[in-house]
């Protein structure tokens, strides 16, 4: 009945999460303990939830069990697959409130948003080296190394 009312009468006191099952709030609960008890057997990847677990298996697998014959396209996830249609649609969907900025993935106006506030989340643990990506620390990592993969 609950479900059909939209009542959610399990709350989490932490943060005011709440859900129609109690089941659910124990799940979620595993977020603030900071116990994940689902471990991949293959990496050190960990998760509170054993669906989380299952998607992260596909990366080991190297299924794709969602894909579009429109555009030649297969991935692990039906958000992904979300997001490389937008890409083909020209739909940008996220704007920056500060610039004129947008784009159809999320993540690139994280990066935007980030430049504006001039956080620099990423740090090398060899030098005294900040940048606001994954992908750009990675990238300066390779100098320490000498690596250079884009030799002509």
């Amino acid at each position: 009945m609950n479900t059909y009312h939209g009542k959610k009468t399990h709350s989490c006191h932490k943060c005011g999460y709440s859900s129609f099952k109690a089941s659910y709030l124990k799940a979620h609960m595993l977020v603030h303990s900071g116990v994940k008890p689902f471990v991949c057997k293959k990496c050190s990847f960990s998760c509170t939830q054993a669906g989380d677990l299952k998607k992260h298996m596909l990366n080991h697998s190297g299924e794709k069990p969602f894909s579009s014959q429109k555009f030649e396209f297969s991935c692990t996830t039906v958000s992904n697959l979300k997001k490389h249609t937008l890409i083909h649609s020209g739909q940008k969907l996220f704007n920056c409130t500060v610039c004129n900025f947008s784009c159809t993935p999320g993540d690139s106006l994280r990066t935007d948003m980030l430049t504006h506030l001039e956080e620099k989340p990423f740090s090398c643990k060899q030098c005294d080296f900040f940048c606001t990506t994954a992908s750009c620390l990675k990238r300066h990592i390779k100098t320490h190394s000498g690596e250079k993969p884009f030799k002509v």
